[in-house]
């Protein structure tokens, strides 16, 4: 009865971790040394083959070399203590900015440790986000020079523009 159950557990959890958006690398809670499971969208969002995956150093090989080590001393502490994390890294090859999130979960709760502990580094594709906010951010810059020229100007008249009538 208990293996129908886990059995039923472990498929309901596939079936949710299908349908979340981006992907996961999971491994049992409070176990350093085990080996984890990734989502199948993994690869995709490193832009490398699912079989170049073996273990989590792998992932690293696949992201910017500064962003490769603090995503992994994160992930030290996620799986040692439980303490979450978000960051933003890009992939190697810059192609991708992808948003990571870490956090230990049990049945008891998040940042919960316990046999049934679980630790999840979620993985998401921020890339379109990401030049959305650089252009918006690209334009303010520009419209905030084009405000201090025309403040520039204004400051320059020799009657002030709110002083001045029709003519």
């Amino acid at each position: 009865v208990a293996v129908r159950q886990a059995k039923a557990r472990t498929a309901e959890a596939d079936a949710v971790l299908g349908v979340a958006p981006g992907s996961f690398w999971a491994w049992p809670g409070g176990k350093p040394d085990a080996f984890g499971r990734r989502g199948d969208g993994l690869a995709q969002l490193l832009g490398v083959d699912a079989s170049t995956l073996g273990g989590f150093d792998q992932v690293l090989a696949r992201i910017q070399q500064t962003h490769a080590a603090r995503l992994a001393d994160a992930v030290a502490r996620l799986r040692e203590s439980g303490a979450s994390f978000q960051l933003q890294v890009s992939t190697l090859d810059g192609r991708c900015q992808l948003d990571v999130r870490g956090q230990r979960r049990s049945d008891d709760g998040l940042d919960a440790a316990g046999p049934d502990a679980v630790d999840v580094v979620w993985f998401r594709d921020i890339t379109a986000p990401a030049a959305e906010t650089a252009r918006l951010m690209e334009r303010l810059a520009t419209l905030a020079a084009v405000e201090t020229n025309f403040r520039s100007l204004f400051d320059g008249l020799a009657v002030p523009v709110w002083a001045r009538g029709p003519d």
